[in-house]
């Protein structure tokens, strides 16, 4: 997966709980990395080798708070939720 599309899924994750407490710790420790992808993800900047990585490290965040695989492609934050719900299905 690109990282315009990884930076995608971090800004419709923030969207989605930006208002959400529980994320709080989330978006403080991304202060930078959340910015920067919706700021990619809309095209409003380029990205440099340093920017990759801190998408990068934000991405894997996104994943570990919802909980699914970062080596997946996802489409859309819809694809994530879908995720997690096959991994955490009830048995």
């Amino acid at each position: 997966m690109d990282t315009t599309t990884r930076a995608k899924l971090i800004a419709e994750f923030a969207y989605e709980n930006i208002n959400e407490p529980l994320a709080s710790d989330f978006f403080e420790y991304n202060d930078l990395g959340v910015p920067l992808a919706i700021a990619l993800s809309n095209d409003l900047c380029s990205i440099t080798d340093k920017g990759v990585v801190v998408i990068e490290e934000t991405y894997n965040n996104v994943c570990d708070e919802m909980e699914v695989p970062n080596d997946i492609d996802y489409d859309d934050i819809n694809d994530m939720h879908d995720k997690y719900r096959e991994l955490h299905r009830p048995e």
